[in-house]
């Protein structure tokens, strides 16, 4: 979080839309999975108006920020779904992580912007559990997928991102 704190506003938001952008591809499977009325296009717009935000800050940017991230809730999956699949659990993560991103670009909110980051490494980890097939997940279980490739590859590349940000911003870029 400290160094979230110290990234300028801006810089924050494309951490939150890296983190994002990176689920992409869970939303594409499930929506390959389901006859959902709705294209990938939607959260590639999400993401692409978080960078327009950064850019240059409209209120049309804000209020189809909130359209966005209704249709969004509208449609990430239902655990109630007897299709339910693990591909929906990520899919439910990647939308809840863009819903994030753009919580913070019309709040500025520093947990919005965490919360971003953590639902990308929770569908990592997710994806590593699943990949362990247990049942019960004590110390022994966690310590494992803390120290999974997948798992650290996802911290490498947010320690990355924070890490350039944070070069690009005292850059006065």
């Amino acid at each position: 979080m400290q160094k979230l704190e110290a990234l300028p506003p801006k810089a924050r938001l494309l951490f939150a839309s890296f983190c994002a952008a990176r689920l992409l591809p869970a939303i594409r499977q499930y929506l390959r999975s389901v006859s959902e009325p709705i294209s990938i296009n939607m959260f590639e717009e999400a993401l692409e108006l978080v960078w327009a935000f950064v850019l240059a800050t409209t209120r049309e940017d804000v209020r189809k920020a909130r359209e966005i991230e209704g249709l969004i809730l509208d449609h990430m999956p239902s655990e109630d779904d007897p299709q339910w699949t693990c591909i929906f659990a990520y899919a439910e993560d990647a939308m809840t992580s863009i819903v994030f991103a753009l919580r913070a670009m019309y709040s500025g909110d520093l947990k919005e912007i965490f919360w971003a980051a953590q639902t990308a490494y929770e569908a990592v980890d997710q994806f590593v559990l699943d990949t362990m097939d247990v049942e019960i997940i004590g110390p022994r279980e966690e310590q494992m997928v803390l120290q999974s490739s997948v798992v650290q590859l996802e911290l490498e590349r947010q320690e990355r991102d924070l890490r350039n940000l944070a070069v690009v911003s005292l850059a006065g870029c």
